[in-house]
């Protein structure tokens, strides 16, 4: 049994709402800059999805356009962190991927072993968010990578905010920061560069995935997936 794969089961399953959530952050009050990404009253933006999901690349894309945004909620990919925005009402942007390119892409970078824990942990996220996913924008992969700007209008319509789109101009600062990222081991390699096609990045490993698994992670996501951006 992957130990990787035990915490994103554990993490998706039981860290889901406020108590989870705060009991879950004090696993790293020694690291006051971890704890400033945890969804709190404080969050200017949450942006947040399961690992592989295009986190990273709506994160450094995002903050490019908006320097004046200093709090967000993210890479802590807990459910309790999109819970948690809802409940509060901050502005949230919850990204999503099919779980067949998200578990290649995963085990392609991570070299988890066990993929039906994986596969359990994906299903028990998108179900712990699901009950909240009108209350956020949806932005799938392919949308989140392609015109994250749309992401960003429906962003400001919802929550009454004046986030910046992203101009073409700022394309050699956001690959910058990607680069900057992955660098440091931030789970960025392979991610489309800002304004190009989709590279879907599941390259990874050849899978045998476990079929009633599967189906049901596919069932999960596209629950989910139905409240995305039109």
């Amino acid at each position: 049994m992957s130990i990787g794969g035990r915490m994103f089961l554990v993490k998706s399953k039981y860290v889901t709402g406020q108590f989870s959530h705060n009991i879950y952050r004090t696993r790293f009050m020694l690291w006051p800059e971890r704890q400033a990404l945890f969804t709190s009253a404080q969050t200017e933006l949450c942006l947040e999805g399961f690992p592989r999901s295009a986190n990273s690349y709506a994160y450094n894309a995002f903050s490019t356009a908006n320097p004046a945004v200093s709090s967000y909620a993210r890479h802590i990919h807990s459910p309790s962190q999109i819970t948690e925005a809802a409940r509060l009402g901050c502005a949230t942007l919850l990204v999503t991927r099919p779980p067949e390119e998200t578990i290649k892409s995963f085990m392609g970078h991570y070299k988890i072993e066990d993929l039906s824990l994986l596969l359990k942990g994906y299903i028990s996220y998108y179900k712990a968010v699901l009950p909240v996913a009108t209350n956020v924008v949806v932005s799938d992969f392919e949308q989140t990578t392609k015109n994250l700007n749309l992401a960003i209008q429906t962003l400001n319509s919802q929550f009454d905010t004046d986030f910046n789109e992203i101009s073409n101009s700022q394309n050699a600062e956001t690959i910058a920061k990607l680069k900057a990222f992955d660098s440091a081991g931030r789970g960025t390699s392979g991610l489309p560069a800002f304004a190009a096609d989709i590279d879907k990045d599941t390259n990874g490993p050849e899978l045998e995935f476990p079929k009633e698994l599967l189906s049901e992670a596919q069932a999960s996501y596209e629950a989910v997936a139905i409240f995305g951006i039109k």
